[in-house]
């Protein structure tokens, strides 16, 4: 009977040491922050059980945990004009993350493809900003209407891409975020071939 007590107890242990565990190693860019505090705050259904809190020390935080989720990495709202909020997953590895004026996490797989989706929104926001203006302001008739190509190109690219991100992610954390994000513009051929990819772990 004892022996049976122990096993079980071994399987316990065993199962708990093998739960997917995340580390997010941070760094800021200086002793500035030291003192101040880091929030890990779940993207949905945020509350004071599943908020993560770390104080900033000699430029540095840290979190750990099992629970892989979509999260945002943000200070107080004081710093964060300075210190730009992150989106992460808190995914099983070592996530390496930079906060500053343009935060970057880099380290896990779902990461490292996250963080390149955000580059690419990011770089394609700034085109429609430009081009926005552009056509606003004096500019010829021609040149508003190369800026509008060069809009649709790029909408397209940004598009084309999503899509083929969402059919290598298919029904992990990423991939169901960016379903959820942006299905609302897929076209009903798209939506066709990847609902599959998120019903095959229901």
């Amino acid at each position: 009977m004892k022996n049976l007590i122990y096993l079980f107890i071994a399987v316990c242990l065993f199962s708990c040491t093998r739960k997917s565990l995340y580390t997010i190693e941070g760094r800021l860019p200086s002793h500035k922050y030291d003192g101040q505090w880091m929030y890990l705050v779940p993207m949905e259904n945020a509350n004071r059980t599943n908020v993560d809190s770390f104080k900033i020390k000699n430029g540095y935080f840290e979190f750990k945990g099992d629970t892989e989720r979509i999260s945002i990495l943000r200070m107080k709202p004081l710093y964060r004009l300075e210190m730009q909020e992150l989106l992460i997953i808190t995914e099983k590895g070592v996530t390496k993350v930079s906060i500053n004026k343009n935060s970057v996490a880099k380290g896990t797989s779902q990461n490292e493809a996250l963080q390149l989706w955000k580059d690419k929104q990011i770089a394609f926001m700034q085109m429609a900003r430009k081009a926005y203006e552009a056509v606003r302001s004096k500019h010829s008739v021609k040149d508003s209407l190369n800026w509008i190509a060069k809009i649709n190109l790029a909408d397209k690219e940004m598009k084309s891409f999503s899509i083929k991100l969402l059919k290598q992610q298919k029904a992990n954390t990423l991939g169901k975020f960016l379903y959820g994000q942006y299905s609302f513009w897929l076209s009903p051929a798209d939506k066709t071939r990847l609902k599959p990819l998120f019903e095959a772990k229901k």
